[in-house]
């Protein structure tokens, strides 16, 4: 692990490693729905310095596995210092034709290009749709 994901990976023990949005420290700006789970970007903040995070959940895989293997939870990436380059990191998946659940305000317009660039148009009106039906 670099010096960089560690000055922004929450301390342990901390509520943001835990998940827990803290004032200062960790903000949720995009979810998107997936069977069995979600994925978000957090921009995080550490010692004045902000980078993206990439945060899987996949309960349903969590529920399947053995009590030994449950322990890994949520994974979490470390995408780098600008939004454009948490979008690219989202790419590995099909984030586009999933299911918004939740964007931030900040970055609705910057997302919705990437939706456009990625998907077109159709894919724009379907996204729109799905995330103002998920409000």
């Amino acid at each position: 692990m670099d010096e960089k994901a560690d000055a922004l990976r929450p301390a342990k023990g901390h509520a943001a490693e835990k998940g827990a949005t803290t004032a200062g420290s960790e903000e949720r700006l995009l979810e998107i729905g997936a069977e069995g789970g979600s994925i978000s970007l957090l921009r995080v903040s550490r010692s004045g310095r902000t980078g993206w995070i990439l945060k899987t959940n996949e309960r349903v895989l969590l529920e399947l596995l053995g009590e030994e293997d449950r322990s890994a939870g949520p994974h979490r990436r470390e995408l780098g210092p600008t939004f454009e380059e948490a979008l690219a990191g989202l790419d590995r998946y099909p984030w586009f034709r999933l299911v918004p659940t939740f964007v931030h305000a900040e970055v609705r317009d910057a997302v919705e290009a990437a939706v456009r660039a990625r998907g077109g148009e159709a894919a724009v009106k379907r996204w729109n749709s799905l995330l103002e039906r998920n409000r």
